[in-house]
């Protein structure tokens, strides 16, 4: 489910030339391996190596910026886990798209998260899957 919201977001923001593959950044924060694989094959098999979507690790791209960029963070009960998401979203100059997914076994659980998330609606396209 994961790959397919990346799939329909990255064919909105480089299926009809609106930016250029090494416009978009996919930012993530504490995905599993098995995620991390996926996500890297799919750009694999999209991008060419001269136009290619930048793939980082959150804590490895503080101080870069992207046109648009996509949040994958897996949420877990941590106040520094709005931090993160906040550095991510900042990554961001134009538009962002944030995809949450809890831990593995668990649901979603985490009001703290909520109160900040409503704050960013406006700024950040939310998908809590």
């Amino acid at each position: 489910l994961t790959i397919n919201i990346i799939n329909d977001k990255l064919n909105k923001l480089c299926g009809r030339d609106v930016l250029k593959n090494s416009d978009v950044c996919i930012v993530h924060d504490n995905i599993t391996t098995d995620l991390m694989n996926l996500v890297s094959q799919n750009l694999e098999k999209r991008c060419d190596t001269k136009d290619m979507i930048a793939l980082f690790d959150g804590a490895d791209c503080f101080s870069a910026e992207w046109p648009a960029v996509i949040v994958l963070q897996e949420t877990r009960e941590s106040k520094d886990n709005l931090v993160t998401l906040y550095l991510q979203i900042s990554r961001a100059r134009v538009y962002c798209v944030v995809v949450l997914f809890p831990e593995k076994g668990r649901t979603f659980e985490y009001k703290h998260m909520f109160g900040v998330l409503n704050k960013l609606k406006d700024f950040a396209h939310l998908i809590l899957h």
